[in-house]
């Protein structure tokens, strides 16, 4: 028993090494890593297709969407207007 697991566990030193062990040679004949990789490929790629509507409304509305040029949906404000906006939201509620 001892000596399988050292005969497995030992260093590849050829090509014909490796053909000549079933473990490595079952390995290397299968094509499920192929099969996988193909698989993983379709998935990424429906993904994408999922995704790609919602990330043109979100360059559009982060005003990051170079074909519109400058509209601004959102405007942009300094951290001084924006303290006055919060300040001012508070007293109305509190009124």
């Amino acid at each position: 028993m001892d000596q399988n697991i050292q005969d497995l566990l030992r260093p590849l030193e050829s090509v014909q090494d490796a053909m000549s062990r079933p473990s490595v040679r079952r390995s290397l004949e299968n094509n499920l890593l192929d099969v996988s990789a193909w698989e993983l490929m379709r998935i990424i790629e429906s993904e994408n297709m999922q995704v790609i509507a919602p990330r043109k409304l979100l360059q559009v509305l982060l005003g990051d969407n170079p074909d519109l040029g400058d509209i601004d949906i959102v405007e942009k404000q300094d951290s001084a207007q924006m303290e006055t906006l919060d300040n001012s939201i508070v007293l109305l509620q509190v009124a």
